[in-house]
């Protein structure tokens, strides 16, 4: 039985919508990419998307090519909303932090978080 790569989760009365990443790889990103796709095509333009990639029980603390691929292909699609990323206190986000400040467009909000309930309050807050 193959290993889920990636898990989507509905948190804060559906408000939120999670990814719950075990692997930052090609599998992983391709199947995220395809769930976004699907979501974005039934989203209307007044609609926000709070989103939250949890990378904490990645088996890989970088992210590959494929994933910051598929995350600037994200990252350049129109739509309201904020991005929380989850981390490990251990974990080095430095390539994180540089990707999301040089490889992604500066249309929405992005924080990274150690807390899971820091990161949700701060995509609740208005």
């Amino acid at each position: 039985m193959a290993q889920e790569v990636v898990r989507k989760e509905m948190l804060a009365q559906g408000r939120i919508v999670a990814y719950r990443f075990d692997s930052l790889g090609t599998e992983a990103a391709e199947v995220w990419y395809a769930d976004m796709e699907a979501m974005f095509l039934t989203m209307q333009d007044e609609d926000h998307l709070l989103m939250l990639i949890d990378m904490t029980r990645a088996d890989n603390a970088l992210l590959s090519a494929e994933a910051m691929m598929r995350g600037k292909q994200v990252g350049k699609i129109q739509y309201h909303g904020k991005t929380a990323f989850l981390v490990e206190a251990h974990d080095n986000t430095t390539m994180l932090d540089m990707f999301i400040d040089k490889g992604l467009p500066s249309t929405r909000l992005r924080e990274v978080f150690i807390s899971e309930a820091e990161a949700i309050a701060w995509l609740l807050a208005p």
